[in-house]
């Protein structure tokens, strides 16, 4: 009922948020499979996006809630992730709960509506993926040699094709940008 805000910076915004969302999700769904003995609870999370949305398509009003248990989720899987500290069952839970929510309610929004591995693919064909495989596995390679130089130069190669790569603890991945 009021006018549309649209820019290319909220344009950019909104994909950001839809990434994270996304890799979010693809993150936390090990952490998810764990069973703990509590299940049985994993609806306590509030669910009160049935009624926002149906009070007109209350956006404004959606959106905290859903930023809300993906920040839950996030600090959860973070504590998890923290290998100098002993995880609780009760982050397991915790996270278990706000994922659910989190992919329930991104869900009913008509989000998510994609493969998490896929989304961060972009439809990059076949032949596309085995040469953005490759990229990344130089950079890769190159770092565990430490010749940042070839590093750099597989990142600028990257950056050329239109891909993100990220390095971590389980090597180099790549992404569309």
């Amino acid at each position: 009922r009021s006018e549309l805000n649209w820019s290319e910076d909220l344009l950019k915004e909104s994909k950001k948020n839809l990434d994270d969302w996304y890799r979010l999700v693809l993150n936390t769904k090990e952490a998810n499979e764990v069973p703990t003995y509590n299940d049985e609870h994993l609806d306590s999370f509030p669910h009160t996006l049935g009624a926002l949305i149906s009070n007109d398509m209350d956006i404004p009003e959606v959106l905290p809630l859903v930023s809300s248990s993906a920040n839950i989720a996030q600090s959860c899987f973070a504590r998890l992730s923290d290998k100098s500290e002993r995880p609780l069952i009760g982050d397991y839970v915790t996270l278990k709960s706000a994922r659910k929510s989190l992919v329930q309610d991104l869900t009913l929004l008509g989000l998510l509506q994609k493969d998490p591995e896929g989304w961060f693919k972009g439809g990059a064909s076949s032949d596309d993926q085995a040469e953005f495989d490759a990229i990344a596995l130089r950079r890769q390679e190159a770092r565990a040699a430490k010749d940042w130089t070839a590093a750099d130069a597989a990142r600028d190669e990257a950056t050329a094709k239109g891909i993100v790569l990220e390095d971590g603890p389980d090597g180099t991945t790549w992404r569309k940008a």
